[in-house]
């Protein structure tokens, strides 16, 4: 696993209007499926308080409530899987598993040539606003995204990158700077699902904007 140096914002210090305290964390390339498996056994039980907390207060169920990354870390083992966190203290505060073989773009002018594919990606049940009233760190979701696109940009495809976004995630995308595509009904991912997209011009202004490579 390889580390490289990043700065959360810990909201749990903020004053009024003014940005919490930027702490000292790691963006975590490779994370190994034995760390996975640890992250979730420690994400479990305030993530099993979060939704039943839903439950009783009547709001309608998390679209991931299904993901299962015990299952997903498996996926590893094949050579296209990739894995990135966000650590902090100690403790990954977000997971993302993305495949590298297999998709193309659909946006010109890059239609047809390879991306990066973020398949899942979630954040720690304490960052999450819907499970908590506090959420503790900010940062953890573009942090990670981030990751995906220079590894995007060092396995030579220019920084192309394509997911299908939950739609609770929709907006946060957006601010990115990816672009939505309506998805052919044929798409297995898409499951009512929009799907977003850097091209190489939209990565190199994603990055040059977070003063980036």
């Amino acid at each position: 696993m390889t580390r490289f140096p990043i700065k959360l914002e810990d909201k749990h210090t903020r004053q009024g209007s003014q940005r919490g305290k930027l702490i000292e964390a790691s963006l975590c390339l490779d994370v190994p499926a034995s760390l996975i498996a640890e992250t979730v056994a420690r994400w479990k039980p305030l993530w099993d308080a979060g939704l039943e907390r839903r439950r009783r207060l009547d709001l309608p169920p998390l679209e991931n409530e299904h993901w299962d990354w015990l299952a997903k870390s498996s996926w590893l083992s094949l050579a296209a899987y990739r894995s990135l966190g966000v650590e902090c203290e100690g403790v990954m505060q977000g997971l993302m598993m993305l495949v590298t073989d297999g998709y193309a773009a659909r946006m010109q002018p890059d239609i047809g040539k390879p991306l990066v594919y973020v398949d899942y990606v979630q954040n720690a049940p304490w960052n999450n606003e819907d499970l908590v009233d506090r959420p503790r760190f900010g940062a953890v979701g573009s942090h990670l995204l981030d990751g995906a696109v220079k590894l995007s940009v060092d396995l030579e495809y220019g920084g192309r990158l394509g997911l299908h976004s939950l739609q609770r995630s929709e907006g946060f995308y957006r601010r990115l700077g990816l672009a939505p595509v309506e998805v052919e009904r044929q798409d297995r991912h898409a499951r009512g699902l929009w799907y977003f997209e850097f091209t190489r011009e939209g990565a190199e202004g994603f990055l040059q904007a977070r003063g980036s490579r």
